[in-house]
């Protein structure tokens, strides 16, 4: 599965959505997403060989490239995602409620730390 974009297509369409992820069961992200799939715009030329350690796999795509990962125990929001949920994000519930989780975590470490 090629993840990478054409860059000589219209934006538009090189971030739309291509290939469904599957988000791991009781992950930090599929409780966002109340589901078990999304389908997400990913365009990527490198990827996730070996998780590193503290971090847990949230999404894989049909070819097993790991697509999301979340760092395990965190005491806040702590994820990162391989696709872009910031393309045209308030058409996409989960992008919205992504954004919502990190903007929550940032406020809660600038009240703690600010």
């Amino acid at each position: 599965m090629d993840h990478r974009e054409d860059k000589s297509a219209p934006l538009d369409v090189q971030y739309a959505p291509v290939h469904d992820v599957e988000l791991s069961a009781d992950g930090v992200l599929a409780r966002m997403a109340g589901v078990q799939h999304l389908r997400v715009n990913s365009l990527h030329g490198q990827g996730i060989d070996r998780l590193g350690e503290g971090l847990t796999i949230e999404a894989v795509a049909p070819d097993g490239q790991i697509e999301a990962v979340s760092v395990a125990g965190a005491k806040t929001f702590a994820a990162g995602v391989q696709w872009h949920p910031e393309w045209k994000f308030w058409a996409d519930p989960f992008s919205v409620s992504l954004f919502k989780a990190f903007g929550q975590a940032a406020a809660s470490f600038q009240g703690a730390y600010g």
